[in-house]
């Protein structure tokens, strides 16, 4: 029997009016892999409310999530607000923002990967890699450097997630 799979997705600040297409079109590249995107897109602000939610999600689901931008730094808050109540199959972002709280991969997730631009001239906001929690030996974390305007959630950069999510939903 496999296992239901569960996606939330916050975009970033100004939601779709900074970013009009390619969160969306990201969104529908992850339910076309047989995910349940629940509400996605949310707004990055809907933390608590993400957060209640994973929590009342089936204990046998696997759980995704992810960002971009103030959605990115907002993946980590959500993984520490469910920390010791439910694990994360897999978090993600897209270019999180030096201006949003910067948060450390709780040991509740079992594989992170943060999209970062290295070029401040692509990405002015922040070129900010996540890094681990003290202590977390369980997360296999990946931070991956893509050239790319921000927020990053399109071309290589969606690419790399959606095959992740692949990953996990075969497995």
């Amino acid at each position: 029997m496999t296992r239901p799979v569960f996606a939330w997705l916050s975009m970033g600040q100004f939601g779709h009016a900074a970013d009009p297409v390619n969160f969306d079109r990201f969104v529908q590249q992850v339910k076309a892999e047989g995910v349940n995107i629940m509400h996605s897109p949310y707004q990055w602000s809907d933390d608590a409310k993400i957060a209640a939610e994973i929590e009342a999600a089936p204990k046998d689901a696997t759980i995704i999530v992810g960002g971009a931008s103030l959605g990115d730094n907002e993946t980590l808050e959500i993984a520490n607000l469910i920390a010791g109540k439910r694990d994360i199959d897999l978090a993600f972002g897209f270019q999180r923002s030096k201006f949003g709280r910067q948060f450390q991969v709780p040991r509740n997730v079992i594989r992170a990967i943060e999209i970062h631009c290295p070029n401040i001239l692509a990405d002015p906001f922040g070129d900010d890699p996540w890094v681990l929690a003290s202590g977390n030996t369980r997360t296999l974390l990946k931070n991956i450097p893509v050239i790319a305007p921000h927020p990053g959630d399109f071309g290589q950069g969606a690419d790399i997630i959606v095959a992740a999510i692949k990953q996990v939903v075969a497995s």
